[in-house]
């Protein structure tokens, strides 16, 4: 066969130039590439502006408060935050999800284009930390009592950003459910280079590892359910309002009263009762609570893993709080009873701003725990912990945990630290030296607050009613003087180094205008004043049958000052025994027909049931 020579037609000096310039192309696009590839890996190795490599930094960076004059959350009420501005939240980063909408074949569409997923997924895997700092947050806890809180308040701030950050880039909300997007299948975006694809993966994987297992680290025991944190907040999106309680045999007739007392006030709001194990609540009682309309019992021993250390007690109440269904929890102790419909606390202005609603126990003792709280708490320590009892040693009781009121979804670290402190962290070793928490504070009720502040989160609330007394007003005392002007005299100089005591004699009055109620339970006032709740039941003795319990017990309430007078020596309350205490102030209320009735009530529905002492 005949060939064409090319040569003839000047093809060789054509082929030339054309190679040339095709080597032109290709080598501005591979230093394109170079450059961009740069680019990438420094993105990927710089983990955070101001050093997010170092933990003491980026603590320091996440203690700040936010700048509310940019931060424009902050500024929502807790409840439309939760549910109606995820996308709000989604641009602010401030840890909640993605809205998207699903279509035919469950193919969701996204709220935000390819290059701005893109800008969030950088975003967040920049919050990884160096491998040092790595080592350093995966380290077992060597430490014990105050700095071994310190070291957990350092690491749970950490997770919670990277949580947040983590959870924000998943989550899809479509109408009450929230799902989860494949990030995987995002990340393989043809537009993307096979370069930038691999290492995008291949960091999604390190960050996966990195915040389940300090999550896991933090919170043992809690994944026991649902395998995942993610999952776990999830369930709690839209789901509802609802009350819980943990008790044993022992308190059932307490709780029977109490339910059937405010379902005659109006209250609806489904119930969960928590128990642990048969030998906890047996199935006789379990039936007779579920006899109610609204209300289901729930082991709560097979949703949480207490491996090297025993779930009981006290201790149950956060974990009955994190384990139950609701979004919105108020749990409440098996010996409290309501004078008002409970719901109404959801409505409190102050849990509508914040999310977290808690009461102050009575102010007693003198007790300052300043330099404890500046050695658990990272710096800057808040302006709410500046106010609290503890710090300005007022007492070394600010909180009563017989009721709180929670929004899960808001506020889902704080909760699962306070499930670690009264958990794994919650009892002391002497044969190790471990000190645990409950030898720094008083049992449950103050690491609510605690946990909060420890996760660096500063929305919550102490309720502004005050608490109180109901009972009989004492007689007055032999010795006391009926001279206007008379005053308050004290007894002996033995009151001058009671300051640190929990309890102390209260100074005998010696002035008409004094009372002096005695009662072991607390009362607890509304805002207007009004009776709102009682802990400790409506008997002397909450383990006794109420067959000696009389509405003329409860005539008068007496309402604790706001503040104690710094310079006085004396105590307005008096601790006696069996946990009976008298509070001393100068005016009293008697009780209003409402109020009598709704005791009442109480006091017939309790003689219903056969009590076992």
């Amino acid at each position: 066969m005949t060939s064409l020579n090319l040569s003839s037609f000047g093809f060789p000096r054509r082929r030339s130039a054309v190679c040339r310039f095709l080597a032109i192309v290709i080598t501005i696009a591979l230093l394109f590439l170079i450059f961009a590839q740069q680019n990438t890996s420094a993105a990927l190795t710089s983990k955070h502006p101001n050093g997010v490599d170092s933990i003491p930094v980026l603590l320091q960076q996440q203690s700040q408060p936010r700048d509310r004059s940019t931060d424009h959350t902050e500024l929502v009420p807790h409840k439309e935050r939760s549910v109606e501005n995820i996308h709000e939240r989604e641009i602010s980063h401030a840890g909640h999800l993605h809205q998207a909408s699903i279509q035919n074949a469950g193919q969701k569409v996204m709220t935000d284009t390819d290059s701005v997923f893109m800008t969030n997924f950088w975003s967040t895997m920049a919050l990884m930390p160096s491998e040092l700092s790595m080592k350093a947050l995966m380290a077992p806890f060597v430490d014990t009592g105050d700095e071994h809180l310190k070291d957990v308040a350092t690491r749970v701030r950490i997770f919670r950003t990277a949580f947040e950050a983590w959870e924000d880039l998943h989550g899809v909300a479509s109408g009450d459910q929230v799902g989860f997007s494949n990030i995987l299948q995002r990340l393989r975006n043809p537009g993307n280079s096979a370069i930038d694809i691999r290492n995008a993966i291949q960091r999604y994987d390190e960050f996966r590892y990195y915040v389940n297992r300090l999550g896991t680290t933090l919170f043992p025991g809690t994944n026991l359910a649902f395998g995942d944190h993610l999952l776990l907040h999830a369930s709690f999106y839209k789901a509802g309002r609802g009350i819980v309680l943990t008790l044993g045999d022992h308190q059932v007739y307490m709780v029977l009263t109490s339910i059937r007392a405010f379902r005659r006030m109006g209250c609806t709001l489904p119930i969960e009762i928590m128990y642990l194990g048969e030998e906890d609540l047996g199935e006789e009682f379990r039936v007779m609570l579920e006899e109610i309309p609204g209300v289901i019992t729930r082991d709560l021993s097979i949703m949480v893993d207490d491996q090297g250390w025993e779930l009981k007690g006290w201790a149950m109440k956060p974990w009955a709080v994190l384990m139950s269904s609701f979004q919105e929890v108020l749990f409440m102790d098996a010996d409290v009873l309501f004078f008002v419909d409970p719901e109404t606390l959801f409505e409190d202005p102050q849990y509508q701003a914040t999310g977290a609603l808690f009461f102050k126990d009575r102010n007693l003792g003198r007790e300052e725990k300043r330099k404890w709280l500046k050695k658990v708490l990272p710096s800057p320590i808040s302006g709410k912990v500046k106010e609290n009892r503890l710090w300005t040693g007022e007492s070394g009781h600010m909180q009563d945990s017989g009721i709180v009121v929670i929004d899960k979804w808001v506020h889902f670290v704080p909760v699962l630290l306070a499930t670690r402190l009264n958990g794994i962290d919650r009892d002391g070793n002497s044969d190790t030296g471990k000190k645990g928490v409950y030898e720094m504070v008083y049992g449950d009720k103050e690491t609510f607050w605690l946990s909060w502040e420890m996760a660096g989160v500063h929305d919550y609330a102490f309720h502004s009613g005050p608490t109180g007394i109901l009972g009989i007003l004492k007689e007055p005392e032999a010795e006391r003087s009926l001279e206007p002007d008379g005053g308050a005299e004290e007894t002996d100089t033995q009151e001058e180094d009671q300051s640190s005591r929990l309890s102390a004699k209260v100074t005998k009055a010696v002035s008409p205008q004094n009372h002096t109620a005695c009662s072991p339970q607390l009362l607890h006032l509304g805002n207007t004043g009004r009776p709102l709740w009682l802990n400790g039941w409506i008997s002397q003795n909450k383990f006794s049958a109420p067959n000696d319990v009389d509405i003329d017990n409860f005539q008068v309430f007496l309402k604790e000052p706001v503040k104690k007078n710094p310079s006085s020596k004396t105590e307005m309350w008096e601790l006696e025994e069996n946990n009976v205490c008298c509070l001393t102030v100068d005016s009293f209320t008697e009780i209003s027909k409402d109020d009598k009735h709704a005791l009442e009530v109480m006091i017939l529905l309790a003689k219903e049931y056969e009590w076992e002492v």
